[in-house]
């Protein structure tokens, strides 16, 4: 089980991960998003920690970041560039 340091140490490397980025606030409004998977997420940042999808999902959900589900079957973290 990880400590709470060490949780808020890996969530700080997910935030800086999303500096250029934004949240949006609503599901149906997509346009000009990113969508990206927990999965892509650890892979991006493997070589600076050893996340997993737990932690990247609750940094993400934290920081209100929201899941969304495509028509054609992707599904992701929908992040706008800022």
């Amino acid at each position: 089980m990880e400590d709470n340091k060490s949780v808020k140490g890996l969530s700080l490397i997910v935030a800086q991960y999303l500096a250029n980025y934004s949240a949006i606030d609503d599901p149906n409004d997509i346009d000009g998003c990113i969508i990206r998977s927990t999965e892509e997420i650890i892979s991006d940042l493997a070589d600076m920690a050893d996340l997993n999808a737990n932690a990247v999902a609750k940094a993400m959900l934290d920081m209100g970041y929201m899941a969304v589900f495509l028509r054609d079957g992707r599904h992701g973290w929908a992040m706008k560039p800022r």
